[in-house]
């Protein structure tokens, strides 16, 4: 690796230009709906105090927050074993599908090269379809429901309005690096927090982010429950010195500053601007599609009937072939021996059960978690559940079966973009196996 310049990073990063990233990403917003308070990320917090310590940008000019924004739809997926290898089989999950006037290409003033997206243009002449079909304002609002999200039962069935989300680099309290995806509510207080604590606004420095004078971010997460429904609240803050114990800021700033091993560290992962600014891929699309025709099939909506909306996606894949290169196709080096033929008989969901690795019940009921969080993404409290309970719905998990969650009553959830954050599908799946495998 190249050495790098500690100095550069100390300069810390302006809000202003932070500001500017985040405005840039905003002409991209389309709001179908006043959005509120949702994030995921690799990092995730458990009930009470978690601590966070924000890194720089790999390039100091650069923003240490980066925008993304997606949809989430079901889309076909390999299903794995309990060693953690592909089966040939398919399984039907929900997988973020990323937006392209965000993630596509751009031109030097940073305005999307591709106008129209495929997943806001589905929603767009589903609202203009309902707009045409119903006059009352209530039937229209049953008929659009599946876009945001209903009750179906006890049992919540998610929507695919794409959500606008901020992301950056993180360690948490025992210096473990990972991603955090904050939601608009909590990077606008983090915001409110650095400029108050800077004397001059139009210099204002992100006080969360410096190298050396970093402010560990502090997210609390209470649950407050009841008998047959919980609530989540998240409070976001700042760390400072222990005045217990009489605690110096030089002598806090010595604890919580990066130092060269965990600054190298950072460098040597791919940077945020590399891994979701113009990212989008031709397969993206591909998945896109996949997931919005399902979606499609599921509520009996017929847009893929419909020749206007079929040339608006023409027209988009067309732009997409002109301005996105293929990507090189990945080899398999698992069916490398495998005779193609019998790649084209996939099932969608394999019929025997695997038979589940032997984990103890805490390892289990973190499986049971994961699970719920890569499938439901509820409040849902699994150590509520007995011994008997935990086997039978580990069993159920590992092969892909629904939980009989609604059996424990309804599970409150808060609007959609109250979630709490969970881990992202990559990292998640490889936590699944590593629980599969003990």
């Amino acid at each position: 690796m190249s050495e790098f310049n500690r100095g550069l990073y100390a300069q810390g990063t302006k809000m202003e230009s932070i500001k500017s990233t985040q405005q840039a990403a905003q002409k991209n917003d389309k709001r179908f709906y006043n959005d509120g308070n949702s994030f995921v990320g690799y990092h995730y917090p458990q009930e009470g105090k978690n601590v966070f310590r924000i890194a720089p940008a790999h390039n100091p000019a650069d923003s240490p927050y980066v925008p993304v924004r997606y949809s989430q739809l079901e889309v076909e997926v390999d299903e794995y074993d309990k060693e953690g290898n592909k089966t040939g089989k398919k399984i039907w999950a929900r997988r973020k599908c990323f937006v392209i006037t965000q993630h596509g290409p751009h031109n030097d003033n940073n305005t999307s090269l591709i106008k129209n997206d495929p997943i806001e243009s589905y929603i767009e002449f589903l609202q203009a379809k309902a707009e045409e079909q119903f006059k009352v304002e209530s039937e229209k609002k049953n008929y659009l429901a599946p876009l945001r999200g209903y009750w179906e039962g006890d049992k919540f069935q998610w929507g695919i309005l794409p959500e606008t989300r901020t992301i950056c680099y993180a360690w948490d309290n025992d210096w473990v690096l990972k991603q955090l995806e904050l939601n608009k509510r909590w990077y606008q207080e983090m915001e409110r927090i650095s400029f108050n604590a800077n004397s001059d606004g139009a210099y204002a420095i992100d006080i969360f982010s410096h190298i050396d004078q970093g402010i560990p971010l502090v997210i609390e997460k209470v649950i407050n429950r009841d008998a047959k429904k919980s609530k989540t609240e998240y409070k976001v803050g700042k760390e400072g010195p222990d005045m217990m114990k009489r605690e110096s800021w030089d002598d806090f700033f010595a604890k919580t500053k990066v130092d060269d091993q965990h600054l190298e560290e950072l460098l040597g992962k791919k940077s945020l601007q590399e891994l979701y600014f113009q990212n989008y891929k031709q397969s993206d699309y591909q998945k896109a599609i996949m997931g919005l025709q399902r979606f499609d099939d599921k509520f009996g909506f017929d847009l893929f009937s419909d020749p206007l909306f079929i040339g608006a996606l023409e027209r988009i894949e067309q732009q997409i072939k002109e301005l996105i290169p293929e990507e090189e196709k990945e080899v398999d080096n698992d069916s490398k021996e495998e005779p193609k033929k019998e790649e084209k008989n996939v099932e969608v969901k394999s019929k025997q059960p695997t038979q589940p690795a032997q984990l103890s019940i805490p390892k289990k009921r973190n499986f049971i978690k994961a699970y719920i969080n890569e499938n439901y993404e509820i409040q849902f409290d699994v150590k509520i559940l007995t011994k008997t309970e935990v086997e039978a719905w580990y069993e159920l998990a590992f092969n892909s079966e629904d939980l009989p969650i609604e059996e424990y009553g309804k599970v409150e959830v808060e609007e959609k973009n109250d979630l709490p954050w969970e881990v992202d599908d990559a990292n998640l799946a490889d936590e699944l196996n590593k629980l599969k495998k003990g």
